[in-house]
C-alpha cells in the first residue's frame, strides 16, 4: 500500500501541466513551542533550532492570478524544557510535513505568500529514568516572503504558527504551540515559464 501511495504522488507531481513548476531547496531556523505552558507544572518547551528539506511543485491552477502550490518537507528541530524531578531534557521532533500555499501579492523580483499546512511529528526524549516516544498530529498557519535571484533560484523568509501538545510526558501534557521562522532557498528544475 505504501509503495502505491508513493508511486500516486510522483506521478502526481511529473503529470503536472505546462504552468507547473517543480523545485527543490533546504532552509534552517529557529522553532519556540514555549507560547503556552503545562498546567500540571508551568513547564514550557525553550527556544530552539533546526534544519529542512523540501520538494515543492504547482498543484492546481485556481485561476489565472492564483495558482495552488504544494510542500512536502522533513523538518528536524531540538529544543530543552526544564520539567520537575528530571530538570532541563532535550527533545528531538521529526516532522514529515505537507504545506498548501498561494500567492497575495506578487511584483517582478518579490511574493508574499501565505498558506495551511500539517505535519506528522515524532518526538523523542531521553534522560535518566524519563523516556518519550510519541507521534503526533500538529496543525499549523504559514506567511513568508520570497525574493526571485533568477528564474531558477529564491531566497524565501518564512514564519509560521502551530498548535498541538504531548500527551505524557513525566505524567503530564505539555503543549507544542510555538512559532517557527527559517531562512531558505530553493532550486527549481523545472520553472513555470517552461
Amino acid at each position: 500500500m505504501k509503495k502505491l501511495i508513493v508511486a500516486y504522488i510522483l506521478l502526481l507531481v511529473l503529470s503536472t501541466s505546462g504552468y507547473s513548476q517543480f523545485g527543490l531547496g533546504a532552509n534552517a531556523g529557529m522553532l519556540y513551542p514555549g507560547l503556552s505552558k503545562s498546567d500540571v507544572s508551568g513547564s514550557q518547551f525553550d527556544l530552539g533550532w533546526g534544519y529542512e528539506f523540501f520538494v515543492r511543485h504547482n498543484l492546481v491552477q485556481l485561476s489565472d492570478s492564483f495558482i495552488l502550490k504544494a510542500r512536502w518537507s522533513y523538518r528536524h528541530y531540538k529544543t530543552t524544557i526544564e520539567i520537575p524531578n528530571v530538570l532541563d531534557i532535550w527533545f528531538k521532533f521529526n516532522y514529515l510535513t505537507l504545506d498548501f500555499f498561494l500567492d497575495l501579492a506578487e511584483s517582478r523580483d518579490f511574493t508574499l505568500y501565505s498558506g495551511l499546512g500539517a505535519s506528522l511529528v515524532s518526538t523523542n526524549a531521553e534522560k535518566d529514568f524519563t523516556e518519550v516516544t510519541e507521534t503526533l498530529f500538529v496543525p499549523e498557519i504559514l506567511a513568508g516572503g520570497e525574493y526571485r535571484l533568477s528564474e531558477n533560484y529564491n531566497l524565501f523568509l518564512e514564519g509560521s504558527f502551530q498548535f498541538g501538545s504531548i500527551s505524557d510526558v513525566d505524567g503530564q501534557s505539555i503543549p507544542l504551540n510555538g512559532i517557527r521562522i527559517i531562512i531558505g532557498a530553493t532550486m527549481f528544475l523545472i520553472s513555470e515559464n517552461e
